[in-house]
């Protein structure tokens, strides 16, 4: 596909109105906007991520990589949802990888023994915010589904669409401990209330 952006701004939207992919006027209010504004929120979060990627963590670029290429087809897909077969299956395959780099990242970290707070490095810290923003964008296309969509549409999604932002937030959970151990830096690890409060 191709095509040309000659301006950015087309003040179309100046009214609160804006288009889905179908050419369907609705509000910027509408879920399925929101939905894929949260998309694209963590795609930028982990575009950043990508930048601050490098030294020993490097070989997690071309993952972002790819990451940010399937935020951008989600995105395009929940303002204009598509039915195909193809499309069921590409999101069943993506799923299986993601599940896949989970496994072999997280074997790398090893078992938690504590709940881990978000932070100890840069990298890590925005791996967690990407994590946070993934989750969100989960919550924001379920609500979509619920209210928005016919039931073909709302089973391909159920079924394909969620348990890849599912996933997607638990691998990027991994990555966070995994850049942190790249790193030799130390997780930062949750103190209950009443041992914070023993030692003090």
């Amino acid at each position: 596909m191709s095509f040309r952006i000659n301006r950015v701004y087309t003040r179309s939207g100046d009214s609160g109105m804006t288009k889905l992919a179908g050419g369907t006027a609705v509000k910027k209010s509408h879920p399925l906007i929101g939905a894929s504004g949260d998309v694209d929120e963590l795609n930028s979060l982990l575009g950043l991520a990508k930048e601050e990627t490098g030294g020993p963590c490097r070989e997690l670029i071309p993952i972002i990589a790819v990451l940010q290429q399937e935020l951008f087809d989600l995105g395009a897909f929940l303002s204009s949802p598509n039915k195909d077969e193809e499309v069921r299956v590409f999101w069943a395959e993506r799923t299986h990888e993601l599940e896949r780099l989970c496994d072999e990242y997280n074997d790398a970290v090893g078992e938690l023994s504590s709940f881990v707070l978000p932070g100890g490095s840069r990298l890590s810290g925005l791996f967690h915010c990407s994590r946070c923003a993934a989750r969100r964008a989960e919550r924001s296309i379920v609500a979509a589904v619920e209210s928005e969509c016919g039931e073909e549409t709302r089973s391909l999604i159920s079924s394909r669409i969620l348990p890849y932002i599912n996933r997607l937030s638990d691998l990027l959970f991994v990555l966070a401990r995994w850049s942190l151990m790249r790193e030799g830096r130390a997780e930062v690890l949750w103190v209950p209330a009443a041992e914070r409060l023993d030692r003090g």
